[in-house]
């Protein structure tokens, strides 16, 4: 079950990882114009 649940935090971490890049991504554009 522990390993069930950390399995759920990488999940979500990575989702997190995904959206900080790709807001990343958007204040550089913002940032060019």
């Amino acid at each position: 079950e522990s390993e069930n649940s950390l399995l759920l935090a990488n999940e979500k971490l990575r989702e997190l990882v995904e959206r900080l890049k790709q807001e990343n991504r958007n204040a550089r554009n913002q940032a060019e114009k």
